[in-house]
């Protein structure tokens, strides 16, 4: 089982922030396009790791970018990745 480390406090009291807009922090969200089938109950969408789990990879994946050993995907890659991710979902 993997041990959360506890949350410094001062770390986030030290750490500088910008006050945004809901408005200006949703901008580049793309909604996904769920097929009817899944909209309307008849096919489900399977997660299959933890919050946590998920929390965890994208930290990894961030320090590696840091790192210079990954390289993140384009908005419109990202995009395309989805789309033939829920296409080969709706094949199934």
């Amino acid at each position: 089982m993997n041990k959360i480390k506890p949350l410094s406090l001062g770390i986030l009291q030290n750490k500088k922030s910008t006050i945004i807009s809901t408005e200006e922090s949703l901008k580049d969200v793309v909604p996904m396009n769920w097929s009817e089938e899944v909209l309307s109950v008849e096919k489900k969408v399977l997660i299959d790791c933890t919050p946590v789990e998920s929390i965890e990879k994208s930290l990894k994946e961030i320090k590696e970018f840091k790192d210079g050993k990954r390289k993140f995907k384009t908005l419109e890659e990202s995009q395309k990745m989805w789309a033939d991710w829920i296409e080969d979902m709706e094949d199934e």
